[in-house]
């Protein structure tokens, strides 16, 4: 029952984190008049959703993370200022919610460093995919809360630092596309759909990688 129960806060963490990232985007597209016509909580097919505001609030069929959809042609539209500003929002997002929490341990004279290398248990200092970080996070929450936030911050850290990466598909990617096209012009689409393409079959490779070794770990 302990072991449901932490699986179940460990998929419940990871969603959270995710979706601090999700409402980052979602109230700076909000804030210049962007349209997002989706905040999907979980993913897949929706179940059932409330539209509010011009935005359907979803609960999807698998309760893992989620997504906001933002009106893309709008986006592109905007000035390069406002796109970087909505494009890093969900990283700002998630490096203010790990700075907060770890002020508050901090002011609380916690000993962070070993309480995290403690939830790492045997994951610690590696590469891991989502069935790891789902592990640490069911891990960190049977040691207790203390235990359970700290890992959530290094999580929130950890994804925000990872969507820098200058990945198509990724918020690093749209940086790094729109960047270039400020300096130099427009690109053909052609180009992005190309290198998206590419990209994406190229993590879903290094993603299946990792979850065979962490499942392989993970019994062991």
């Amino acid at each position: 029952m302990k072991k449901s129960i932490s699986v179940i806060l460990g998929l419940l963490g990871l969603s959270f984190v995710i979706m601090i990232h999700e409402f980052g985007h979602f109230l700076a597209a909000k804030l210049f008049g962007v349209a997002v016509p989706l905040f999907s909580i979980g993913l897949g097919p929706g179940l059932f959703g409330v539209r509010i505001g011009g935005t359907l609030f979803q609960l999807a069929l698998f309760p893992i993370g989620g997504y906001v959809a933002i009106a893309q042609k709008e986006l592109a539209a905007q000035p390069y200022l406002i796109k970087m500003i909505i494009l890093t929002a969900g990283i700002a997002a998630n490096f203010l919610f790990a700075y907060l929490l770890l002020l508050f341990f901090r002011f609380r004279q916690i000993n962070i460093r070993a309480l995290l290398m403690e939830a790492s248990g045997k994951f610690n200092d590696s590469v891991i995919g989502p069935i790891g970080i789902i592990s640490i996070i069911s891990y960190s929450a049977a040691l207790g809360l203390t235990h359970y936030l700290l890992v959530l911050a290094s999580l929130s850290m950890g994804i925000g630092m990872f969507n820098l990466l200058p990945i198509p598909f990724f918020d690093g990617g749209q940086i790094a596309w729109y960047t270039v096209e400020a300096l130099f012009g427009k690109l053909p689409e052609s180009v992005s759909d190309i290198s998206s393409t590419i990209f994406f079959a190229l993590f879903l490779l290094f993603i299946l990688f990792i979850t065979f070794r962490d499942v392989r770990r993970f019994r062991g």
